[in-house]
């Protein structure tokens, strides 16, 4: 399914229970090939380790993929932890269990970097890695019915690892099949978040466009949807902030620097690097929210508001 290879290893969430079964289809085979592998369920794990082995981590050559899998498994159980791993926190492990003689101090960094990609720098984001969200959105925007309700179920479930512009798409998808409801929510859903990457882009002038094309690029008919009763877009508005409030944030906001009208502003559509592929410093990101967040409330008066003097 398109969905798993899209995740993207800085999120990317397994039962710990399920990791060794879903390893155990592979057999025994070596990492690299498990990887290769099209369809493996452990391809996850497999791309972790490839990634990250004879960096963060060292893993001997003798060693099968299942029997680091279970190695993983017996860590968390030893340490009681909850029933889900994410990609840092493999990578924390692996580091322990398999250290490297010369890299040790390197894997809390790596493991950082996973966690939060800014952190790793510009030169570990570039317009590569806007092609997997770009695949993404073209796949919604064929979708004609539920042939792709997989990867719909993929977003919401695991929202905190999809840019805005892919929401966007969503909320086309689903007012295209006449869910309205929902296609308001992922609308609002990906505006908020979308504004939030702006205001922390050090390149604002041309993020704000960025997100205006993206706007102006619905349907105008579902932009106008929502205002037809809005004391439901009221309370689908305040599920959208609650649901902003409680989503972690697990992708690169740098995408907006890569992405229709801001790369054209800042020459990343002509295949380099942006003028600005740094945000403004994370200690200002929960402030900025919390802003946001309050003017969106009072935006959303005023535009229902003013819909409502225009219809009469």
């Amino acid at each position: 399914m398109f969905a798993s290879a899209f995740v993207r290893l800085s999120s990317v969430i397994c039962c710990r229970t399920a990791l060794v079964l879903l390893m155990a289809g592979a057999g025994l085979m070596p990492s690299a090939a498990v990887a290769a592998e099209p369809g493996s369920q452990g391809r996850w794990f497999a791309a972790l380790v490839n990634t990250y082995n004879n960096k963060s981590f060292c893993i001997p050559a003798t060693l099968q993929l299942l029997d680091v899998a279970k190695a993983v498994q017996r860590d968390l159980e030893a340490q009681q932890k909850s029933d889900q791993v994410t990609a840092p926190q493999a990578v924390q492990i692996l580091s322990k269990l398999y250290p490297c003689r010369d890299t040790v101090a390197a894997a809390t960094t790596t493991a950082s970097a996973v966690a939060n990609p800014a952190a790793a720098g510009p030169e570990a984001y570039s317009i590569t890695d806007m092609e997997q969200t770009i695949a993404l959105i073209r796949t919604l925007g064929k979708t004609k019915a539920h042939e792709n309700d997989g990867v719909i179920d993929q977003i919401r479930q695991h929202a905190d690892l999809y840019p805005p512009p892919v929401f966007f798409s969503l909320a086309q998808l689903l007012y295209r099949r006449g869910e309205v409801d929902d296609a308001i929510f992922w609308f609002n859903a990906a505006r908020l978040r979308a504004d939030y990457d702006a205001l922390r882009s050090s390149n604002l002038p041309a993020a704000r466009n960025g997100v205006i094309a993206m706007v102006r690029n619905l349907p105008i008919e579902l932009r106008k949807a929502q205002f037809n009763d809005p004391q439901k877009l009221r309370t689908i508005v305040a599920k959208v902030i609650d649901w902003d409030e409680t989503t972690p944030h697990h992708y690169d906001a740098r995408w907006i620097d890569f992405h229709g009208v801001a790369a054209a502003s800042s020459g990343a559509a002509n295949g380099g690097q942006p003028v600005a592929t740094v945000t403004l410093p994370p200690e200002r990101w929960d402030e900025i929210a919390r802003q946001l967040r309050e003017q969106y409330r009072r935006d959303l008066e005023q535009s229902i508001a003013m819909m409502s003097n225009a219809k009469k």
